[in-house]
């Protein structure tokens, strides 16, 4: 358990650039939450647009934020434009309040794009720590990260796997973490009793069933067509299944979502549910009887860790680190990205074997708590905090 530092508070600033709710705000609030009892004091920066969910969740959990006009990297023309005729103007603005503020590091948060934190913390003169959470960039803003690498002092990595695709890209020599996506294994518990209509609409609507699920906001790092493939192979061999999607669809995913709901016509997978964006996501998780990860590039990945912590029984793409913590034919089944036939298989046995289910399930709870609980990921945070203080 973390203790009270009693000496002079540390003030993080951490920054996003985008601040739709995922996996990189979940693991800043959750972790704030947690450090704050540290004498680490974590705030929040981020822009207006699509904050709604982060900002509730910073106000739920105490954790202070400040909201500052920022333009986000994405194909929207309009968008993209804005981002970079007001580039400049947007730096100047962060690094002003950045110098305003009493902090110790600045934490960029959210990938190797995130340039405009690290051009402003650079000129407010703070330490920088730079947190890179993928295995995967374009070329272009792989280049661009290159050039910039040297502006942080320190780098978190959220995989091994991580740390493998940036380190040739990052100039000179800096002191580096690996920081695993964090799981509140008392709130991901199958012992959890919090229950909500929703829920219990999906418990009564599907009794009887085998559901096989995953949770992904719609978008085609998912892999969700290898999901959908592997449906329509299992289909020929049981009757009885339900497929869901638990994952918010967003205005620049929606052709993609389309393609997606076509593709499971043309296979006539019927029995595949799109559920949207849901708040209770351990309680739906508790229906599910396996848990599928069809990723095609991913460094966590954080639900399939909150899927472990609910003991479900996991089959997974060999992404990430998921091959530290899921180990084949022990705890869960690992296929090749991108391979429904394998998929389809691992998933078989485990419909067709309750017991393997079971054990599966609790052998992944087990790990979850020893090496990714919420008080781990806090306490990996405040010691590497602490090395770049004293740099």
């Amino acid at each position: 358990m973390l203790k009270k530092n009693q000496e002079r508070p540390i003030n993080i600033a951490n920054i996003l650039e985008e601040a739709k709710f995922g996996g990189p705000q979940a693991r800043i609030v959750t972790v704030a939450s947690v450090l704050v009892n540290t004498n680490v004091n974590t705030t929040v920066i981020f822009p207006e647009e699509n904050s709604q969910v982060l900002k509730n969740k910073c106000k739920k959990l105490n954790i202070p934020y400040k909201i500052i006009w920022m333009s986000r990297i994405t194909k929207e023309l309009r968008i993209a434009l804005r981002y970079v005729l007001f580039f400049p103007y947007e730096v100047i603005r962060l690094s002003l309040l950045l110098k305003q503020g009493d902090y110790d590091i600045v934490h960029i948060s959210g990938g190797s794009w995130q340039y405009k934190g690290a051009i402003a913390a650079k000129l407010a003169g703070k330490k920088i720590i730079w947190h890179l959470n993928d295995a995967y960039m374009p070329y272009l803003f792989r280049r661009i990260f290159k050039s910039l690498s040297f502006l942080a002092d320190a780098y978190i990595y959220s995989a091994k796997r991580s740390e493998e695709y940036y380190q040739p890209f990052i100039k000179g020599n800096r002191p580096s973490f690996i920081i695993h996506p964090p799981v509140d294994t008392a709130i991901f518990s199958p012992d959890n009793k919090s229950n909500n209509d929703e829920v219990l609409e999906l418990i009564n609507k599907y009794k009887g069933k085998t559901v096989i699920g995953t949770v992904a906001n719609i978008n085609p790092v998912k892999g969700i067509e290898t999901f959908i493939k592997a449906a329509e192979k299992l289909n020929k061999i049981y009757k009885g299944l339900v497929f869901i999607v638990i994952g918010r669809v967003q205005n620049s995913q929606k052709k993609y979502y389309e393609s997606l709901q076509k593709l499971a016509v043309n296979l006539s997978v019927k029995n595949l549910c799109f559920l949207g964006e849901c708040a209770n996501v351990s309680g739906l998780l508790k229906r599910i009887d396996i848990y599928a990860c069809t990723s095609n590039s991913e460094s966590g990945p954080m639900t399939l860790f909150e899927a472990m912590s609910m003991e479900k029984a996991i089959v997974s793409t060999n992404v990430g680190d998921v091959s530290h913590f899921i180990k084949n034919g022990s705890n869960g089944f690992i296929v090749d990205v991108g391979d429904y036939l394998n998929l389809s298989q691992k998933l078989s046995i485990l419909v067709s074997d309750s017991g393997m289910r079971r054990k599966f399930g609790i052998s992944a709870r087990e790990i979850a708590i020893k090496e990714l609980d919420i008080s781990i990921c806090a306490l990996k945070h405040y010691k590497a905090y602490n090395t770049i203080i004293k740099l």
